[in-house]
């Protein structure tokens, strides 16, 4: 089994006493996604020679309109989650006994979201005996690739991607980045600022991908924010409570 992501609270009385800085701390859309395909070459420059012969188009996007694209080459970055032996292939040609499965998260996403974390997609497809299945088949949980492959099928809603080449990148989420990120949200939540920063910072001393590294950032600088917040409040209440004293 894999390791879970920290359990985020579901308590809506909990939810609602989150102070608003926090809020949009928490839910603020991540401006750097747009670019992790097109800067997947800066991990590595190891690149199959006919590169240039597939469309950069994020999983996300291929996920939102699969018929857009079926039948064409794209290339994409993903996580990968776990290698599947087993799935129902329902009418398609892709069946267990020729095909290797990959269960893989959408680079553009990010793991340590427990709704990303719980919902990677699992309609990549690589041959057996395939240059791209000796890449893919002992790989470890969380190792990033530059997918290379054909739109083949669409049904039941998702594209169903043929892999035709994996690229291995250097860097990754790991299993530590989500821990420790996880933590952060949680000691947020709790109103406790400055351990919340030290966790992120933990969290960022990881080999990341230049978009992941840059959303921790960005979370960092909204801690700063709120930490001020809080110190404003304290200070200000401090000295209105020294005049009523001296009134």
């Amino acid at each position: 089994m894999g390791v879970q992501p920290p359990r985020l609270p579901s308590d809506r009385r909990a939810v609602q006493k989150i102070p608003p800085a926090l809020l949009v701390l928490l839910t603020i859309p991540a401006a750097f996604a747009k670019g992790s395909v097109d800067s997947a070459a800066e991990d590595t420059g190891i690149l199959s020679a006919d590169h240039s012969a597939y469309e950069a188009v994020s999983l996300a996007e291929l996920r939102r309109d699969p018929g857009r694209r079926l039948g064409k080459r794209v290339r994409f970055v993903v996580q990968i989650r776990s290698v599947l032996e087993e799935w129902n292939p329902y009418l398609t040609r892709f069946g267990p006994g020729d095909w290797l499965g990959i269960e893989a998260w959408p680079d553009e996403n990010y793991t340590w979201n427990k709704r990303v974390f719980d919902n990677p997609h699992s309609r990549l497809f690589v041959r057996r005996g395939s240059r791209a299945e000796f890449a893919l088949h002992k790989t470890e949980r969380y190792r990033r690739f530059e997918i290379h492959g054909v739109t083949r099928e669409f049904f039941l809603g998702e594209p169903w991607i043929e892999i035709e080449n994996a690229v291995a990148l250097e860097s990754a989420v790991d299993e530590g980045t989500i821990l420790h990120v996880g933590r952060a949200f949680s000691l947020l939540r709790d109103g406790r600022v400055e351990l919340a920063i030290d966790q992120l910072e933990r969290a960022k001393a990881a080999p990341l991908p230049v978009h992941a590294r840059m959303e921790l950032e960005r979370h960092i600088v909204e801690c700063h924010h709120l930490r001020d917040e809080q110190e404003h409040k304290r200070t200000t209440g401090a000295r209105v409570s020294e005049i009523r004293r001296r009134l």
